[in-house]
Parts: C-alpha cells; sequence; structure tokens
C-alpha cells in the first residue's frame, strides 16, 4: 500500500470533492490529508469527501506552514503498517487521476524492481496540456533557485515527490530532499517521460 500525504490550509472554496472521490478509486492508494490549521471548513469537507477506510484526514492544531504539514503526514503515514512507500501532491487539483496512478506505476516497479530506485517525483511545467498561471515575478524567482541548486544534475522543480526510508524527512522542503538525494546517489537518477 502506498500512502500519498497532501497538505490543505484554507482550501474551502477551491476544494473539489468529485475530483478527490475520482482519486480514491486509484488501487493500492492510501490517503491522508493533513489539514494545516485551516480557519476554514476545509478539514469538514475532506472529511465529507470520505469514501473508504484508505482515507484519512489529519488535523493540525495550528498552521505550521506547507513543509510542516508534508513532513508530519510523512511521519504518520510512514508509522503505519503494511505502507511500501509514501509521497506527496498538493491539493490544488493540478494532477489527473491517470497522471498520479502513472507516478505510482512508476514508483511501484522502481522501488520492487531491478533499479531500486530512491526516488519518483514529477514536475508541473507542461502537464498535459494545462495552463499554469503562475506571476512572471514567481515563475523566475523560482527558475532562478532551481538553477542554483541543480546545475549539472537534470531536476528542475519537485511540486510532488516520492521517498522510501525516513532518513530526509527531517528536511521534507522539495529543492533539499532533491539535493541530498543526488548527493547520496549522483549516478542512480534518469529522467522518465511522464507523457
Amino acid at each position: 500500500m502506498y500512502v500519498l500525504v497532501v497538505p490543505c490550509f484554507n482550501e474551502e472554496r477551491r476544494w473539489d470533492g468529485e475530483y478527490w472521490r475520482r482519486m480514491q478509486t486509484l488501487d493500492d492508494v492510501s490517503w491522508l490529508i493533513v489539514d494545516d490549521g485551516s480557519t476554514d471548513s476545509t478539514a469538514q469537507l475532506a472529511m465529507d469527501t470520505s469514501l473508504s477506510s484508505r482515507w484519512r484526514v489529519l488535523r493540525l492544531a495550528s498552521n505550521v506552514g506547507k513543509g510542516e504539514a508534508v513532513r508530519v503526514g510523512l511521519h504518520e503515514a510512514l508509522s503505519a503498517e503494511g505502507v511500501e512507500g509514501v509521497g506527496f501532491m498538493d491539493g490544488d487539483g493540478a494532477f489527473a487521476v491517470d497522471d498520479v496512478a502513472r507516478l505510482c506505476g512508476l514508483a511501484r516497479d522502481g522501488f520492487s524492481g531491478d533499479s531500486r530506485w530512491d526516488a519518483v517525483w514529477s514536475s508541473r511545467v507542461m502537464l498535459a496540456g494545462r495552463r499554469i498561471l503562475r506571476s512572471p515575478r514567481r515563475h523566475y524567482l523560482g527558475r532562478v533557485v532551481a538553477t542554483y541548486l541543480s546545475v549539472g544534475r537534470e531536476p528542475l522543480d519537485v511540486p510532488g515527490s516520492k521517498i522510501r526510508g525516513t532518513e530526509y524527512l527531517r528536511v521534507a522542503r522539495d529543492l533539499t530532499v532533491i539535493r541530498k538525494l543526488l548527493a547520496a546517489s549522483p549516478n542512480r537518477s534518469r529522467q522518465v517521460d511522464g507523457r
């Protein structure tokens, strides 16, 4: 069983219950929604979306930030029995069900096959023909930071990632995780076309 952690903060206006009900149809995937101290009805909407015991909502008492919400969620997910792997994704609905199923399949094959991957991550730079609206300032600042951290390496961005083991949970910030993974095993990464 794989557990995907979804950090959420004040998502009431953007919550798409039907989208999350479709996500719950994925085989061998459990969901842990981490409500990061929302002051609106995000937690209740998430609880109302549940179709099975593979959907859980963890409410944090106060807003601790996305990185800490992800870390707490990953730690909670790894403490459950029968978990083969954990991952996280944003709660904004940017990934289609098929895309998530494909990433979970890549992770499953890579973690149990001859390759023995340490991580699977994705980028929403060109996701399924969708147009992602970002402010130019944020986009270019992000490119500068990502380029600085990954000069000479393939990964550019990691809005969703999957990590085996617990050694990286202290630093669940995306780029820091990738930098540490690459430093630990620089010759074990390869790029897979997600299309």
